[in-house]
């Protein structure tokens, strides 16, 4: 090894007693390390068999369970299946959920029903025991003016 390619790869050796001597000792020792493995790949993505994706999408949209939890039993990242079962609704003509949608103001109209009308809206029990039996569509002048008469 050259001394530039040692020095890059001098690896710190952390004291795990700060109180002993010994790892103070240790941690300023340097560490080379012997052998340095470097994995390179030449495919970036992996390849899922068509028969795979389609039982994914299937199970997704049954809904018996959550996306995320098949993407973390099958190992595969849970955007990438989202990604697949987008694909296939396009694909086979069903509407696809999108963040463009927005939700657009509803008025109801439900009409209330009325409320049974009785013929006494209102009784008035008078000082001498007499009762005013009033409508519920009855002047109020009225009214004051038929007990004053009735108290009499």
């Amino acid at each position: 090894m050259t001394d530039a390619l040692t020095d890059a790869i001098l690896l710190p050796v952390a004291a795990t007693d700060a109180a002993s001597a010994a790892a103070r000792v240790a941690a300023t020792t340097p560490v080379y390390a012997e052998r340095i493995e470097v994995m390179l790949s030449s495919d970036r993505r992996r390849e899922h068999p068509p028969e795979l994706r389609a039982r994914l999408v299937a199970e997704m949209m049954t809904g018996r369970a959550p996306v995320s939890a098949i993407a973390r039993r099958e190992g595969i990242c849970a955007s990438v299946l989202h990604r697949w079962q987008r694909r296939a609704r396009i694909a086979a003509g069903l509407p696809v959920p999108s963040a463009a949608l927005r939700l657009l103001p509803v008025r109801v109209d439900v009409p209330v029903p009325e409320a049974p009308r009785s013929a006494v809206g209102l009784e008035v029990v008078l000082g001498n025991g007499r009762v005013l039996r009033v409508p519920p569509d009855a002047d109020p002048a009225l009214v004051v003016q038929l007990a004053a008469a009735l108290e009499r």
